[in-house]
């Protein structure tokens, strides 16, 4: 669980990001892992980073840090949630993976402390959002660190929490969990397809890859907070307050042609437009171990039954791929041919990829 894939600290850009020049005061072990950032809308100085080592702030656009959490636990904090519609931010923390997590949340005013909002006996790995239209609103989608039913759900689904009053303790009720007997609703942090070969015809036995601990991501329509969506391996939608899920796009639409449902694998990001209306402007961002990816009818019908799993068919909603030249892909190692001219690299869930240099 302690990868040593680190990072290099938090790196700022003030032209548009043109050009971009690290953080010397991140130059730290404290952030050789940072999961997740906020800036303040109340103030572009303050900035929250949750690393593997907790909770950090900044009130001084980076230029230093406190230390505001320390939970002692595998993974430190991985995300976080900001509620800005009160006098004070309040401040929620996700904190955990492999082991039992816990939901922290704090009032940024001067003396007050943090309180556990959340800490359900199984929760792994746990994301967070809040509805923007209504910021009482909070969503948590959580993996299992247990085996749960039929031993298939570590690591995998373990539940989706909602609370409607500010998240505060006792306030959080599972909208859905593994538990459930619709098939689909259990399978939003596994490959839906691989989960349903034996129901789609393409095998004699389901393949479960759990993949909560790895891609895990929520978030919320701007302007309704019933619906909400949710990333594991493919895009899910819910537009009954996260009870139940449909499928809105799929990894394997690829092949033999490309459909207008396909999206990349393995989610990680789910970001609207800032001008998002639902009427006008309805563009929706997805970032993927495949890059980025753009919608302009999220709210499109998709299929909620065991026959959507199968067919891509069944999402009506149009993506469309962003990476054009976009220079991300994450390599493990490569190799030249011999000539020097050639050369082959292994990335990370975008196969093997052969180039050639245009030297001499």
């Amino acid at each position: 669980t302690w990868l040593p894939l680190r990072g290099a600290g938090i790196f700022k850009t003030d032209d548009g990001g043109n050009t971009w020049s690290q953080l010397s005061s991140t130059d730290t072990t404290d952030f050789h892992w940072v999961n997740d950032l906020i800036i303040s809308p109340k103030d572009p100085e303050r900035i929250y980073a949750a690393t593997r080592t907790g909770v950090h702030l900044s009130e001084n656009g980076g230029r230093s840090w406190s230390h505001l959490l320390d939970p002692e636990v595998n993974g430190g904090c991985l995300d976080l949630a900001l509620r800005t519609d009160l006098a004070v931010d309040w401040l929620f923390a996700s904190c955990g993976t492999f082991e039992q997590a816990t939901i922290y949340r704090r009032r940024m005013a001067a003396n007050e402390e943090w309180e556990a909002a959340l800490s359900e006996p199984g929760m792994g790995r746990t994301s967070l959002a809040i509805a923007p239209s209504d910021q009482r609103v909070i969503y948590a989608l959580s993996a299992s660190i247990v085996p749960g039913p039929n031993g298939l759900f570590e690591d995998a689904l373990h539940a989706v929490y909602r609370s409607t009053t500010g998240g505060s303790p006792g306030t959080w009720r599972v909208r859905v969990d593994n538990t459930d007997p619709v098939k689909l609703n259990t399978l939003l942090l596994t490959n839906p397809l691989g989960a349903s070969y034996v129901e789609c015809g393409e095998g004699e036995e389901n393949s479960w890859t759990p993949m909560g601990w790895y891609c895990n991501v929520i978030a919320v329509d701007p302007t309704n907070p019933e619906v909400v969506w949710a990333g594991g391996v493919d895009l899910v939608r819910s537009d009954d307050g996260g009870r139940n899920w449909g499928l809105a796009s799929y990894w394997f639409a690829k092949y033999p042609t490309r459909l207008p449902s396909y999206v990349h694998a393995d989610q990680h990001a789910i970001v609207f437009h800032p001008d998002y209306d639902g009427v006008g402007v309805k563009t929706m961002f997805s970032a993927s171990d495949g890059g980025i990816f753009r919608t302009d009818n999220p709210d499109a019908y998709i299929g909620q039954t065991e026959a959507a799993i199968c067919d891509p068919g069944y999402s009506t909603i149009t993506f469309s791929d962003l990476n054009h030249g976009f220079g991300i892909t994450q390599f493990y190692h490569g190799a030249p041919f011999p000539d020097g001219a050639g050369y082959l690299g292994g990335t990370q869930d975008n196969g093997t990829i052969l180039g050639f240099d245009q030297w001499g």
